[in-house]
């Protein structure tokens, strides 16, 4: 009887002795939320390395990939055909709240060249380690695999999601076009 006093359809129900209460008023009473959403968002963006005239230009497509950046607030991101100004770009766009590794892959220590750059969440996650690898019969040096017109690579993070504790591997690769 003191059930039927108070449980209404928008409140919660009352059903052969089990009390079903709607997510939103227990929210409402414990100030907590009754789950978390442990979902993970990643986007991965090709970026066009060239500087292409007519609206193309890196710094026109800078400020496009801005606002895709911003719509999803990606906790990963991969991107390809990354170059130096690109990451330059990744790193004002993700600011303190990202962090990022990859490699040229002419080589660990190159400034020329393509990355497979990886953005992170730091809030998200904590790295745990990562490394470039060229895909290719010695991937530990900038080289690639017999018949590929370019050096390829794949870029990984491996990462503890705070949410969850669970550990995970991204990785982000661009395959060869021949």
């Amino acid at each position: 009887a003191i059930l039927d006093a108070w449980l209404t359809p928008d409140f919660g129900l009352a059903n052969a002795g089990v009390v079903t209460l709607l997510e939103s008023r227990v929210v409402d009473l414990n100030g907590l939320a009754t789950k978390r959403d442990t979902s993970i968002k990643v986007l991965s963006q090709n970026l066009r390395c060239a500087d292409d005239p007519n609206g193309n230009s890196i710094g026109e497509r800078a400020r496009r990939f801005k606002q895709l950046f911003e719509e999803y607030q990606p906790d990963l991101l991969g991107t390809q055909e990354t170059t130096a100004g690109w990451n330059n770009y990744l790193k004002k766009f993700g600011g303190s709240e990202y962090g990022m590794v990859g490699c040229s892959r002419d080589g660990r220590e190159a400034t020329s060249g393509e990355w497979n750059t990886i953005l992170y969440r730091k809030d998200r996650f904590e790295l745990l380690d990562s490394d470039t690898t060229w895909l290719s019969n010695t991937p530990t040096e900038a080289t690639k695999v017999e018949g590929a017109l370019c050096l390829r690579i794949c870029t990984w993070a491996l990462l503890k999601d705070k949410l969850t504790g669970e550990t995970i591997l991204f990785a982000n690769t661009h395959l060869d076009h021949s």
